[in-house]
């Protein structure tokens, strides 16, 4: 579902990023000691019109971890009437995410798809 609204939303020329919890964790930590560090690659990730955030359960949750997203959202939320934002996990945010970070998302809309994972369905197609 993600790729498909970034796909639509490159499609439509509106900036936006698909990216998985653990892939934005390791983009944002290559930053250290560069030019182009850390705060630059977390304010350029927010900075996207419509950012779409996969598999944030998959990832380790560590004080550096939540400060980051909260980073990334707050600037989002901060921004919120010209910014979309679409975070997608397996499990309850209120069971899973860190305090911080669920109290941003209440301001959000909360959609339940009961499907299972359709990725092996795909792989019969192709």
């Amino acid at each position: 579902y993600l790729k498909a609204i970034t796909n639509e939303c490159i499609g439509s020329a509106i900036g936006s990023l698909y990216i998985t919890a653990y892939d934005l964790m390791e983009y944002i930590k290559a930053g250290f000691g560069k030019d182009f560090g850390a705060d630059d690659r977390i304010l350029q990730v927010a900075n996207f019109k419509v950012l779409c955030i996969d598999e944030l359960t998959q990832v380790r949750w560590t004080e550096y971890v939540a400060e980051a997203m909260q980073t990334i959202l707050d600037r989002r939320y901060q921004m919120r009437v010209t910014k979309g934002t679409v975070l997608a996990m397996d499990e309850n945010p209120a069971d899973t995410l860190h305090p911080r970070l669920v109290s941003r998302l209440k301001s959000g809309t909360v959609i339940n798809i009961t499907e299972s994972d359709l990725r092996p369905a795909m792989k019969t197609l192709f």
